[in-house]
């Protein structure tokens, strides 16, 4: 379910701020 999410799995992962 990664194909349709490429950037945005990093945002999710990098998101402890957001």
């Amino acid at each position: 379910s990664y194909s349709n999410a490429p950037q945005h799995i990093l945002a999710q992962a990098f998101k402890p701020r957001n």
